[in-house]
């Protein structure tokens, strides 16, 4: 029980980062791409198919390939903490 509202919540934080995101791509006082990929990042906690595409980015991305390796202790805390595992 306690993964599905972890799972749950989780989805409405992620999604309300996108929303956040795309707003603030048309905006010029909100950063939208952070936002954006807070909220992608998030939803790869949750979904195979879009850790899978984060990660292949990682691949041809240097950069970011160094930001997913140190993020990975970050996201074994986040999956343990919304009980995902």
């Amino acid at each position: 029980m306690k993964k599905h509202i972890g799972r749950t919540v989780l989805q409405i934080i992620a999604l309300v980062f996108i929303v956040f995101g795309i707003i603030g791509l048309f905006l010029p006082f909100l950063q939208g791409i952070i936002f954006l990929v807070i909220g992608l990042y998030l939803l790869s906690l949750i979904s195979p198919r879009i850790r899978e595409h984060i990660h292949a980015w990682g691949r041809r991305h240097s950069f970011v390939g160094r930001v997913l390796a140190r993020l990975e202790g970050f996201n074994v805390r986040l999956r343990r903490w919304f009980h995902l595992d």
